[in-house]
């Protein structure tokens, strides 16, 4: 027990110094901002105390320690395709062994194409911006009902297939189950800044404190409700609320709903 509590300390005291001395900048990496999957992102993304047997392999977007209570092995991807050439993909993957929980993923992003002139006249496109994440997560129980997590990740971004800058960042997460009821804390990317030749750019250095419970609604189904604190580095906080009711384990129903943002407040 002293083991997590000086782990929870650690969390709290090296992200509170860390978001007080990268002040009210701006952040960059939109990436790691977005949601990874449909289902957290229709619960508008409450998702911190969600484990991963109960809310996804994507969950550990949200806090690495999620994967301490995967007990089985799992793939998911998903797709997207917005205007103007917008596209976002991702892969994840876990897999329980005796040691704790290894699991990976892959971010992929494109912001549409430009059209540029070279010194002839000539004309030709270029995608206006590409980002893509390669992360790597160990989940482990340190106890029955408690787990803790890591994410290890590197950032690549390239502006008009011409600029590039890298970064790598690390997540830490721990998470508690007590009966119906669901704890989670983490702090994300947590890492170096992304050079632009001579401009540098914070990553969305991230606070999350979350709550859950599950319950059964007589013979119907299984219901999950949960809530968000977000701090995000140089932004007010933000609070999120979601719920996933899944009728005769066959149909689910989604829906959240996010405080002090002035777009996308609600999910479904």
């Amino acid at each position: 027990m002293n083991l997590i509590l000086s782990l929870l300390l650690a969390v709290l005291f090296f992200g509170s110094r860390t978001l007080l001395l990268a002040g009210s900048g701006e952040s960059s990496a939109e990436i790691l901002l977005h949601s990874p999957h449909p289902r957290p992102l229709s619960m508008a993304e409450a998702y911190s105390a969600i484990p991963a047997n109960e809310g996804g392999i994507a969950a550990i977007n949200y806090n690495p320690a999620a994967t301490g209570f995967l007990n089985a092995s799992e793939v998911t991807f998903t797709g997207e395709r917005g205007f103007s050439d917008q596209n976002f993909g991702t892969l994840f993957y876990g897999y329980p062994t005796r040691w704790g929980v290894f699991a990976g993923d892959v971010l992929y992003s494109t912001l549409g194409n430009l059209e540029l002139s070279d010194t002839s006249g000539k004309t030709y496109t270029v995608k206006a911006q590409e980002d893509y994440v390669i992360e790597t997560n160990f989940g482990k129980r340190l106890v029955k009902n408690i787990s803790a997590g890591i994410n290890l990740k590197m950032i690549r971004t390239t502006l008009a297939e011409t600029i590039t800058a890298s970064a790598f960042a690390a997540d830490l997460g721990v998470m508690i189950i007590h009966q119906k009821w669901r704890g989670g804390l983490s702090f994300t990317n947590v890492g170096s800044k992304l050079k632009y030749v001579d401009q540098e750019e914070s990553l969305p250095q991230t606070y999350r404190l979350g709550i859950s419970r599950v319950d059964t609604v007589g013979s119907y189904g299984d219901l999950i409700l949960s809530g968000d604190v977000i701090k995000e580095n140089g932004k007010s906080y933000k609070e999120a609320v979601g719920f996933d009711f899944v009728w005769n384990k066959q149909v689910s129903f989604r829906g959240g709903y996010k405080f002090n943002q002035t777009t996308g407040q609600i999910n479904f």
